[in-house]
């Protein structure tokens, strides 16, 4: 078996009559399986490039985006939502009294904690508008685009339902599981926001839900 390459040419007489057919056969299977091999080669590197991407994009404890991933998605979504003048949405989350947790049930334990909030965390933004990442520790980012304010604060409030109905425990808690707090901020954007405020911003309503006892969403408008 070979590839052949036929090219087939028509012959006419003088009156212009077709008479018969020239053809010209040739035998081009070292180029055809040479353009295979460059196909298949360049399929393999697209997949090789991919998995570095995933490598170097992802958080390897948690299995979700990690803080470059989120820093770059932030940057884009940012540029992209201040030149369009549209709203864009920041939030925190930290898992509460996770040093503690760490302390009582080991680090093995924190880490499986870390991989199930993260994935939850995940899970619920999921639309490829968003972009959750851990952040740094226990504490992880969200950058939302096109969610209304009242909708972001629904959709905050049942990701800490989700979070608390995991079940993990924690004695250290007063609610006996695993909780997280959700700091954030919805903004429309113009020319004078910087991303810096934003996350500044997001890190204080954070702050004022942990001073508020935890287990709870602060979203300004």
């Amino acid at each position: 078996m070979f590839w052949n390459e036929i090219s087939i040419s028509p012959v006419h007489n003088a009156d212009g009559k077709l008479t018969h057919y020239i053809g010209i056969q040739k035998d081009v299977t070292p180029r055809i399986l040479l353009e295979q091999h460059l196909h298949q080669t360049n399929l393999d590197m697209q997949t090789h490039i991919q998995q570095l991407n995933t490598l170097v994009y992802t958080d390897h404890l948690v299995g979700i985006s990690n803080r470059r991933h989120f820093d770059e998605q932030f940057s884009s979504l940012f540029s992209s939502a201040q030149r369009t003048h549209s709203e864009l949405s920041v939030l925190m989350i930290e898992i509460d009294h996770f040093r503690q947790f760490n302390e009582r049930y080991g680090r093995p334990a924190g880490e499986e904690c870390l991989r199930m909030v993260g994935d939850c965390i995940a899970k619920s933004f999921s639309r490829p508008s968003d972009c959750a990442a851990r952040y740094a520790g226990e504490e992880f980012a969200v950058i939302s685009l096109a969610v209304n304010l009242d909708g972001l604060r629904h959709h905050a409030q049942k990701l800490c339902d989700q979070v608390r109905a995991l079940g993990i425990p924690n004695s250290g808690s007063p609610h006996g599981v695993v909780t997280i707090s959700i700091g954030g901020v919805h903004r429309l954007l113009n020319r004078e926001t910087t991303d810096a405020e934003l996350i500044k911003l997001a890190d204080q309503e954070l702050l004022a839900a942990k001073r508020d006892g935890h287990n709870r969403v602060h979203i300004a408008g």
